[in-house]
């Protein structure tokens, strides 16, 4: 097999949850994909942090009753960020990702679901979220 990165529309490095979340986008539009991983295992930085993704303003959170907003995040975020993320860029993550789960959804087998009890990493900063709780919900979400 031929590994040359000009052989193929999409080259993905590792094996987390973004980039494999990449690579099956990209398949489904049609682009020829390789996914590379340095490590001797799949799941990047995914599988250390328990197969967790912080997805804020997330239908799963809302149907649980847990405020929250984009803007919210977006503050949350930029307070965190030390001016060292392109706003546009923390933007696109924040907007896009409740269009990625139902994306996952709609064409794979992979579901996710509410991580109860489990606050923003940094609650305390502006926009972050110290609640959690089997009611009250969180950003983050398992994949499973």
């Amino acid at each position: 097999m031929n590994f040359a990165p000009s052989t193929y529309d999409f080259v993905v490095l590792g094996t987390g949850a973004a980039g494999l979340i990449a690579a099956l986008s990209a398949a489904d539009h049609g682009a020829s994909v390789l996914v590379l991983e340095k490590g001797d295992k799949i799941g990047g930085s995914t599988a250390l942090s328990s197969g967790v993704a912080w997805i804020p303003a997330n239908k799963y959170a809302a149907a649980a009753g847990f405020p929250d907003s984009q803007e919210m995040a977006l503050d949350y975020l930029a307070s965190l960020s030390h001016d060292l993320v392109r706003p546009e860029m923390a933007e696109a993550f924040v907007h896009s990702g409740p269009e990625m789960i139902d994306w996952l959804e709609d064409r794979t087998p992979l579901r996710l679901k509410l991580v109860p009890g489990f606050p923003d990493y940094h609650p305390e900063h502006p926009g972050g979220k110290p609640e959690g709780g089997p009611v009250g919900g969180t950003r983050t979400l398992f994949l499973w």
